[in-house]
C-alpha cells in the first residue's frame, strides 16, 4: 500500500508505474491533473483513490488495470471539472465500487453499460458494481440500462436533480440501500417495496414523497432514514467505516477458526455433506451485510442503540454543531469445532 494523500503533489514521475507490486494507492487531496502513461503498469492494483484533485478527465490508462476493484474520482476541482468517463473503462469488469461524488455529471457514464454489436454483447461494461456513488452532481436522470448492473447493492444519488427513479430500479434485486435525500423525487414506484434485500431508503424528510404514507404501509418502518443537509458525507463515511471494521474483525476470527480446524485433523467440517454452508463463520459472513454497512439517520441526531466510544466526525450545515456518532462494538462471535472452541 502507498498513501500519498494530503500533500501538494501536482505531478507524478514518468516512471511512477514501475512500482508494479502496488495493490492500493491513495493520492487524494493533492493537485494532480494528469498521470504518466506508466500508470497502466499497475497490473495488481485493487484500490485507486484520486479524489479531491483537479482532473478534467479520467486517464484512459486506468482501463488497463484489469484487477481494479475500487476507483474514486470524487470532487475534482470545485466540482465543475469532471463530467464524463472514457468508454475504455468498460474493460474494468472486476470493478465493485465507483465513486464520482461532487462532480459535474448530468447523466450516468456510458461505460457502465455493455457495448453491443447488433444483438451480441462485445464488452460487458461495469456490471460487477456493488457501490455507485454520484451524490452532489447535477444528475438529471438514471439510464434505463442501469439494471444491467444487476449486482448493485448501494445506489447513492442524494443531493442531485433527479426527478424520478426509473422502472429499471425495481428489477435490481440485490439493492440494499437507495440514497435519494435532497432530490426532486416526489413519488416512488410501489414495486420498490418488493426488492428482496432492501434495508435502507434515505430521504430528506417524510414530506419529500407525495405517496409516503402509502409506501410506509408497504415498506417496514425501520427501513426509512432521514438525512439533514450537510450530513451526507459524514453519514456515509460512518456507514462504510462500521462495515469495514466489522468485516476485518470477522475475517480475523475466520482465519483463527480455520487454523484451529487444520490443527484438528480428526474432524472433517465438510465430509460428504454437499449442503455444508461454511459453518458458523460462513453464516456470519452471509449475515454481515444485514448487520453493518449503514446507520439510521432520524430526527435531529445520528445515533445507534449501542454505545462504544464516541467520535466527532463533522458538523451539520443546519445547526453548525458537531455530529456525534456512537459506534457499536463488533459482536463477539464464537466459532465451534468438534473438539475445540476458539473465541
Amino acid at each position: 500500500d502507498l498513501d500519498l494523500s494530503y500533500n501538494v503533489i501536482d505531478k507524478l514521475p514518468l516512471d511512477f508505474g514501475n512500482i508494479s507490486t502496488l495493490t492500493r494507492l491513495n493520492l487524494c487531496h493533492n493537485r494532480i491533473e494528469k498521470t504518466p502513461r506508466s500508470l497502466n503498469c499497475f497490473e495488481n492494483m485493487l484500490d485507486l483513490n484520486f479524489s479531491d484533485n483537479i482532473f478534467c478527465e479520467v486517464p484512459v490508462e486506468i482501463a488497463k488495470l484489469r484487477s481494479l476493484k475500487r476507483l474514486d474520482f470524487s470532487r475534482q476541482g470545485k466540482g465543475d471539472l469532471l463530467e464524463n468517463l472514457p468508454l475504455e473503462l468498460r474493460s474494468l469488469q472486476l470493478l465493485e465500487e465507483l465513486r464520482l461524488s461532487g462532480n459535474n455529471f448530468s447523466y450516468l457514464p456510458k461505460c457502465l453499460f455493455p457495448e453491443t454489436d447488433g444483438t451480441l454483447i462485445s464488452e460487458a461494461g461495469l456490471t460487477n458494481l456493488r457501490v455507485l456513488a454520484l451524490d452532489d452532481n447535477p444528475l438529471l436522470g438514471l439510464d434505463e440500462n442501469l439494471a444491467a448492473c444487476h449486482k448493485l447493492e448501494r445506489l447513492i444519488v442524494h443531493n442531485t436533480k433527479l426527478r424520478r427513479l426509473n422502472k429499471s430500479i425495481t428489477f435490481m434485486y440485490c439493492l440494499k440501500e437507495i440514497w435519494i435525500a435532497n432530490t426532486d423525487i416526489r413519488k416512488l414506484d410501489a414495486a420498490i417495496a418488493t426488492l428482496p434485500v432492501l434495508r435502507k431508503l434515505v430521504l430528506s424528510h417524510e414530506d419529500q414523497l407525495d405517496n409516503y404514507n402509502d409506501m410506509r404501509r408497504q415498506i417496514r418502518s425501520e427501513l426509512w432514514s432521514f438525512l439533514r443537509p450537510g450530513e451526507g458525507e459524514v453519514a456515509e463515511f460512518v456507514a462504510t467505516a462500521k462495515y469495514n471494521e466489522a468485516k476485518r474483525a470477522l475475517d480475523a476470527r475466520i482465519a483463527r477458526s480455520k487454523r484451529a480446524e487444520q490443527a484438528n485433523t480428526a474432524w472433517d467440517p465438510i465430509g460428504d455433506d454437499e449442503d455444508y454452508d461454511g459453518g458458523e463463520e460462513g453464516r456470519e459472513r452471509n449475515n454481515l451485510d444485514n448487520t453493518y454497512g449503514s446507520i439510521d439517520l432520524m430526527d435531529d441526531t445520528i445515533d445507534d442503540s449501542e454505545t462504544f466510544g464516541t467520535t466527532v466526525l463533522g458538523s451539520t450545515k443546519k445547526t453548525g454543531k458537531s455530529v456525534t456518532i456512537n459506534v457499536p462494538p463488533t459482536p463477539e462471535i464464537n466459532f465451534k469445532t468438534k473438539h475445540t472452541r476458539t473465541k
